[in-house]
């Protein structure tokens, strides 16, 4: 069976790593542009990290393309899930994998599992890796019987631009120490850091920690 893995962020391309060790049986290629993609058929297609809207031709002529989203769908559909869910405060959520449909987010559920979302980023990135693999492996374990579960669409989240990292002074002050921090982590590097600027210059907010009263 032919298998691609598409993506190109540095954790899914350790966890397509980690799935390739792990099933030596298959025939994989990982692919992290979208240039190639067309080129695809009669294939197995997963994604994870993946930013690209997949169009219907691809859909048509593949047996089956499945995205992980790190978000417990349809709760946080649409772009930026991770730090969406961070600016909200939430702490544990699950990574899905999910089959590609014209509906954004929105086609039928496969699989979850648990994701932490505590920590900074790289810790979180971990995590996704982890999840990541371990979802694909259920997959490919049990393909062609895949189990199917129908979700109801829900608000579909736009991405987060390097124009949100900038914050005024007076949001700042009406924040919680904690809300501060999770504004300030859904930021950490690689994504455009939190910044405050006046007249003369921007300061930069890469990283924080937080530590609550006993």
């Amino acid at each position: 069976m032919k298998v691609f893995l598409i993506g190109y962020r540095s954790w899914a391309i350790s966890a397509f790593k980690a799935v390739i060790k792990e099933r030596k049986d298959l025939e994989f290629t990982i692919l992290q542009s979208p240039e190639k993609l067309s080129k695809i058929q009669d294939s197995v297609v997963l994604g994870a990290g993946w930013s690209w809207i997949i169009n219907q031709g691809l859909l048509d002529k593949n047996k089956i393309i499945a995205l992980m989203h790190p978000s417990d769908l349809p709760n946080y559909a649409g772009g930026s899930p991770i730090q969406h869910q961070i600016i909200d405060g939430l702490t544990n959520s699950k990574a899905t994998l999910f089959q590609v449909t014209k509906s954004l987010d929105g086609g039928p559920i496969l699989y979850k599992t648990d994701l932490c979302l505590k920590g900074h980023m790289q810790n979180i990135f971990e995590n996704l890796k982890n999840c990541t693999t371990e979802l694909f492996l259920k997959f490919l374990n049990d393909y062609p019987n895949i189990p199917k579960t129908y979700q109801k669409p829900q608000k579909i989240y736009k991405r987060i631009t390097p124009d949100d990292s900038r914050f005024l002074m007076n949001e700042i002050s009406g924040m919680t120490t904690k809300e501060l921090y999770n504004c300030i982590r859904s930021k950490e590097d690689p994504y455009p850091n939190m910044y405050i600027q006046d007249d003369i210059g921007k300061l930069y907010i890469r990283s924080a920690d937080f530590v609550p009263h006993q």
